[in-house]
C-alpha cells in the first residue's frame, strides 16, 4: 500500500475520535468477564476435597449505558449550580429537534451544569473533561463515573474566551443536539436586560459540626455571622455557599507538594472562592487558636455591590466553662469507601448507638469514628474480627489503617447473604460491638 492511502486509511474524523473517546470512557473494562460460583460440593468419600462449579457471567459495568442515539423520543433537563444540582429544569425542544435552556449568570460569575435524560439522574450527559467549555466531547446518558460538568466562566481570567465574559444577571442560551454525536453549545445574549439571580446563603462546615453544614446568620449589608466555643474538637472550618461543596470558600494558603497545608488560615487571610476545590479536599481551611472555653464570633462578608470582594474574620467575645458536645459515632467501611462516599451515623438509642447496613458483597468490614475524626478511630485488636471472637476494642485514637476491623459475614453464625441487612450496635460503656441480621 502506498503511503498516501495508508495515511488516509488511518485518518479518523472528529466524529470518529469523539465516539472512540466516549466508548473508552463508558465501556473501559466492561468486556472483562466475571466468574461466579454456581455450585459447591464435596467429593464423595473425600471431605477435604471441595468441588466448585465455576460459571462466567457478563460484567454489569456497562448495563444501561447508551452511546448511540436510540432514535426514540426523549426529554432532556438541565441541572446546575444555581440549584446546587438538586433541581432539573426542562429544556425546550425546537422544531429542528434540538433542545434549549436559558441560564442566568449568578453572583459567583460562573455556572456549572450537566444534562439528564427523561428526568432520570442515572442517565446523565456530561462532558469528557471537568469544567469543560462548549463544543467538546460528551458522554452518556449513563450513571456518571465522574463529576465532570460544563462551566460558563464569566470572569476575566486568563484563557476565558471574550465571548463568555459577563456579570451577574447576564443570560446565556444553552443548546443541546444529538444527531450522530452529542453536541452542546451556548451563546450569550448580548443585548438582553439583566435578569434577577439568586442571592446565596452561607453555611459553616467544621471540626465541631462533624463537617456537616451549619447555617450562618445573615445580619445585613453582606455580613454573615456565627458564634462557636472552642472545645476539644477544635475550630477548624470552611464556608460553603448554598450548602454546596462545589461552591466552597477557603483561605488562600500554601500547600505542600503532597497537598498538605503549610499553615492554617488566620483571621483576615485572603479569601478564595466560591469555587470547586475538590482537588485539595479540606486541606485549605481556617483554624481558630485559643483556650478551651473561649467563645468566638466569626464574620463572613461578601460585598453586595462588588460580589468578588470577600473577607472572613473572627474575634474572641467571651470565656465560659467548656461544654463538650455529646458523642457521635460514624461507621466507615467497605460499604461506603471507608467514609469517602457517604456517611453512616449511628443513632443514639440510650445506652447504645446503632445503624443499619446492607451487604453489597459476601462480607463487609468496618471501623467506627468518633465525631467523624481520623484521630478518634475505634477498632478491634484483630484483623477481620467477628463478634464471636474474643477481642479488645481499641480507641478512640489515631489509627490510619483499615487492617484491624470488624467483619460481617465471615462467621457462619451470621448466615449472611448479599442483600441482607444487618443492625450494628456499639455500647460505649461496655466497649462492645455486635450485629444482628434483620428478618
Amino acid at each position: 500500500m502506498d503511503p498516501y492511502h495508508k495515511v488516509c486509511q488511518n485518518h479518523k474524523t472528529v466524529e470518529e475520535q469523539w465516539k472512540e473517546l466516549e466508548y473508552k470512557m463508558s465501556f473501559e473494562g466492561a468486556d472483562q468477564e466475571e466468574e461466579e460460583i454456581i455450585q459447591q460440593a464435596y467429593e464423595r468419600g473425600k471431605p477435604e476435597s471441595k468441588i466448585k462449579v465455576i460459571g462466567v457471567k457478563p460484567s454489569s459495568k456497562s448495563q444501561g449505558v447508551t452511546v448511540e442515539n436510540d432514535g426514540l423520543e426523549h426529554k432532556y433537563q438541565i441541572v446546575g449550580s444555581w440549584s446546587s444540582y438538586k433541581v432539573a429544569d426542562e429544556m425546550e425542544v425546537q422544531m429542528d429537534g434540538n433542545y434549549q435552556a436559558v441560564i442566568v449568570m449568578g453572583e459567583n460569575s460562573w455556572e456549572e451544569f450537566f444534562i439528564i435524560q427523561d428526568n432520570d439522574f442515572s442517565k446523565r450527559i456530561y462532558p469528557a473533561y471537568p469544567k469543560s467549555w462548549k463544543s467538546l466531547p460528551c458522554i452518556g446518558p449513563q450513571k456518571a463515573k465522574a463529576h465532570n460538568r460544563w462551566r460558563i466562566e464569566a470572569r476575566d481570567f486568563d484563557g476565558v474566551p471574550e465571548e463568555d465574559l459577563g456579570k451577574p444577571g447576564d443570560q446565556y442560551l444553552v443548546m443541546f443536539s444529538w444527531k450522530s454525536v452529542k453536541i452542546l453549545e451556548w451563546d450569550k445574549f448580548e443585548d438582553a436586560e439583566p435578569a434577577d439571580y439568586i442571592r446565596g446563603t452561607y453555611h459553616l462546615t467544621g471540626s465541631w459540626t462533624c463537617w456537616e453544614f451549619m447555617e450562618m446568620e445573615a445580619v445585613g449589608d453582606g455580613h454573615w455571622k456565627h458564634e462557636a466555643q472552642l472545645t476539644s474538637l477544635g475550630l477548624d472550618f470552611q464556608v460553603a455557599r448554598a450548602q454546596d461543596m462545589s461552591q466552597l470558600i477557603v483561605p488562600d494558603i500554601q500547600l505542600s507538594a503532597d497537598g498538605a497545608p503549610m499553615q492554617m488560615g488566620d483571621s483576615g487571610t485572603k479569601v478564595l472562592g466560591p469555587d470547586d476545590f475538590s482537588d485539595v479536599g479540606n486541606s485549605m481551611k481556617w483554624s481558630i487558636p485559643g483556650e478551651l472555653g473561649d467563645v468566638f464570633r466569626i464574620d463572613f462578608f461578601r460585598n453586595p455591590d462588588a460580589l468578588d470582594e470577600l473577607s472572613l474574620t473572627w474575634e474572641r467575645i467571651d470565656q465560659r466553662p467548656v461544654q463538650e458536645p455529646a458523642p457521635r459515632y460514624f461507621l466507615i467501611g467497605s460499604m461506603n469507601g471507608w467514609g469517602s462516599e457517604y456517611s453512616i451515623e449511628l443513632v443514639n438509642s440510650g445506652n447504645y448507638y446503632s445503624c443499619e447496613i446492607k451487604l453489597g458483597s459476601k462480607t463487609e468490614t468496618f471501623q467506627l469514628l468518633e465525631f467523624k475524626r481520623g484521630d478518634r478511630c475505634i477498632h478491634p485488636d484483630k484483623k477481620e474480627c467477628t463478634q464471636m471472637q474474643a477481642h479488645e476494642v481499641k480507641g478512640p485514637h489515631l489509627y490510619s489503617s483499615t487492617e484491624l476491623c470488624w467483619c460481617i459475614g465471615k462467621a457462619q453464625a451470621d448466615k449472611a447473604r448479599i442483600g441482607d441487612t444487618f443492625a450494628v450496635a456499639y455500647t460505649p460503656d461496655e466497649r462492645r460491638i455486635n450485629w444482628k441480621k434483620k428478618q
